[in-house]
């Protein structure tokens, strides 16, 4: 029940800013909505041993997109780890052995890669655009990362998304043009899309809350999304 100083008090907000009248009252309404409950969109087993592996759709191997896979994949894997979603994750180090001492690493598949460091399952992050920068000539840092993902066993069969062909896409992670124009400053950027991205990713595997204002936004965004438009 809302007590009617906790009414007062949001009218009060809406009134300083600038919202009043009936207009006020839905604003009221989303300040003191409780958090919207996100149920996972896919539960992995608690006793799977799990691999996150981390790939480019483009097979590209310059530095840039070395370092968005490997810090990707690892933030992901503590994430995971962190919320208790599967009993095991092949950390990111026995990944980074494998990839080194085995020359042949680049061809297998992701589900080979699992089998090879005792997976039973694989989470496959499919990069499908990434960037530091608008162009080659612009000097301004604009980070921009999208990704697919899909679960596999050591068969090689995906047991989700089972509708998608290509993967569930994740919510894109964007770092703002800024007006840094170090080159130091594109590792930061870099770093920031990892944290952003392995963050949208984990939340597919377990429930979680989001701000009602937020979850109003985002969903929002995603109808002028879909109509081709944006929000600035």
């Amino acid at each position: 029940m809302i007590h009617l100083r906790q009414w007062a008090t949001c009218v009060l907000l809406a009134t300083a800013m600038g919202v009043g009248g009936c207009q006020a009252l839905p604003w009221v309404i989303m300040a003191i909505a409780p958090p919207e409950k996100i149920e996972a969109k896919y539960d992995l087993p608690e006793n799977t041993t799990l691999l996150v592996l981390v790939r480019d759709t483009a097979l590209q191997d310059d530095g840039e997109t070395v370092a968005i896979r490997q810090q990707l994949a690892a933030r992901l894997s503590n994430q995971l780890r962190q919320h208790d979603v599967v009993q095991h994750i092949v950390s990111y180090d026995e990944l980074l052995t494998l990839m080194i001492s085995d020359p042949n690493f680049d061809t297998y598949s992701a589900d080979e890669v699992g089998r090879k460091l005792g997976a039973n399952q694989v989470l496959l992050v499919k990069l499908t655009a990434f960037g530091l920068k608008d162009s080659e000539l612009d000097p301004f840092w604009h980070g921009r990362l999208k990704t697919n993902v899909q679960v596999l066993d050591t068969s090689g069969q995906v047991l989700w998304p089972d509708d998608r062909l290509f993967g569930y896409p994740t919510e894109p992670a964007e770092h703002k043009t800024t007006s840094e124009v170090s080159p130091a400053y594109g590792a930061k950027v870099t770093e920031y899309l990892a944290v952003m991205m392995a963050d949208h990713i984990a939340k597919l595997f377990y429930d979680h809350e989001i701000d009602a204002a937020l979850s109003a936004q985002k969903k929002r965004e995603a109808k002028l999304a879909a109509s081709g438009l944006s929000m600035e």
